[in-house]
């Protein structure tokens, strides 16, 4: 008996000290990134979140051009479920194009030529170049206990990746927007977002790619409007709050998401390990009118892809489940696709895990 008793404790004792990312095992789907008729969508708040909590999301962040939304001010859905929250927010909207989600925050963030501030203070923002006007979000935020997402680098003039290199202390950026004029694959000022993520984890910065709406357009569905429920992230998290959210969100323990679901994504000092939710990315998929890329060309079903520095496939896998083994690289993520044939092309639907650093596990 006393052996039992001991070897029952030795097991208590070896659960306890697993580490917080093992024991979190739930997944929160949520967007940080739409707007209502407060700002420049078409709908009332209200409406936005009964559509995101009628969809099954479990947190939603109202971001507003620099008008700050809090929970309480937002009317729920009757009947509301327990697992659906409202995350404070905003969009810091700058000049230069520079525009940054403001997620969890405790109050108003001013942008550079804010009338709330003094005109001496707005003069000399006048000179501010966009990497400076970025600082200043990223700082102004973290003043008010939130996280700062540089939100679509490649719309209009957007940011070029040495306007980013300049920034201190950004972790995050909107890899994936459905918004349907962003650019995220690129045009003839822009390399893709995706090659502006590597480019800057190749240099040696910590950052997370967003994949979320900027949802406007709620009643007219279409490709050139810009709808709902094409862009969002999965968020690993022992409990559904807006600090612990944000929190999960802050140690990178999310993956995002443009239709493909995983059921598993773990890491330890040897391996990076993903596997797909057939069944639920099929059943996400079916739910978007719009497929996120259409190509000439591409290999149907299933592809699994580790990228590692300067965005190159360090391998490839076409099955469901698929083991990196950590060989000396500077990082390594992931990259799943989906692909279809339709009528119109190659249709592909995506989703991307964070960054590891083999050299920090």
């Amino acid at each position: 008996m006393n052996r039992l008793f001991i070897w029952v404790l030795f097991l208590l004792f070896m659960i306890s000290c697993q580490s917080p990312r093992a024991q979190r095992q739930t997944w929160y789907k949520g967007n940080t990134h739409c707007h209502t008729l407060v700002g420049d969508g078409d709908m009332h708040p209200f409406q936005v979140v009964e559509w995101y909590h009628d969809q099954g999301y479990h947190f939603l962040v109202l971001s507003e051009h620099n008008t700050f939304i809090t929970p309480d001010t937002v009317q729920l859905p009757d009947n509301p479920r327990e697992d659906f929250i409202l995350i404070p927010g905003e969009e810091v909207t700058d000049r230069k194009h520079v525009h940054t989600t403001a997620m969890n925050i405790s109050g108003y963030v001013p942008y550079s030529n804010d009338p709330a501030l003094p005109e001496t203070m707005r003069e000399q923002n006048e000179s501010l170049s966009k990497s400076e006007l970025l600082q200043m979000h990223v700082d102004s935020v973290r003043s008010r206990g939130g996280i700062t997402f540089l939100n679509h680098p490649n719309w209009r003039s957007g940011l070029q990746v040495e306007d980013i290199h300049a920034v201190s202390d950004l972790r995050f950026l909107e890899l994936y927007s459905g918004h349907s004029a962003v650019n995220n694959w690129g045009n003839e000022n822009h390399i893709s977002v995706e090659e502006k993520w590597d480019e800057l984890l190749s240099r040696g910065h910590t950052i997370y790619g967003i994949a979320a709406d900027d949802a406007h357009d709620y009643y007219e569905w279409q490709q050139p409007e810009c709808n709902p429920g094409r862009a969002w992230i999965m968020v690993q998290s022992d409990v559904l709050s807006a600090d612990a959210i944000t929190q999960s969100v802050a140690e990178g323990r999310f993956y995002s998401s443009s239709g493909v679901i995983l059921e598993q994504v773990t890491v330890d000092e040897t391996q990076y390990r993903v596997k797909i939710d057939t069944a639920q990315s099929r059943k996400e998929i079916e739910k978007l009118l719009f497929a996120p890329r259409l190509d000439r060309d591409g290999q149907e079903g299933f592809t699994i892809d580790f990228i590692g520095d300067n965005g190159r496939v360090l391998e490839t896998s076409h099955s469901l489940e698929a083991v990196f083994q950590f060989d000396r690289e500077k990082y390594v993520r992931c990259r799943v696709t989906f692909a279809r044939q339709t009528p119109k092309g190659v249709a592909k639907y995506f989703c991307w895990t964070q960054p590891v650093w083999p050299d920090r596990l």
